[in-house]
């Protein structure tokens, strides 16, 4: 009767390769953020029509709106050159 084999922790061919998960992960990211960074700045124009930033939920949703565009700017930026 033979015990089957464990695999050792330094098997590499067991392990995954983090790289690879790391950019499987961050591919679609990289992708939803450049998009995003793209169509956010068509929504700045009805913001802006509507009523202005006259009132403080308007500046916050503004400010709010701008912090999403620059922050998809950022993590999008490299999306293709990959």
């Amino acid at each position: 009767m033979s015990t089957p084999s464990i695999p050792s922790p330094t098997d590499d061919a067991e392990l995954p390769d983090h790289r690879a998960l790391s950019r499987a992960a961050v591919r679609p990211l990289r992708a939803i953020a450049f998009w995003s960074a793209i169509a956010l700045p068509f929504l700045y124009i009805p913001l802006l029509l509507m009523e202005g930033l006259g009132s403080g939920s308007h500046m916050t949703a503004f400010l709010t709106l701008v912090a999403l565009h620059v922050v998809s700017v950022v993590i999008g930026h490299r999306h293709g050159s990959d």
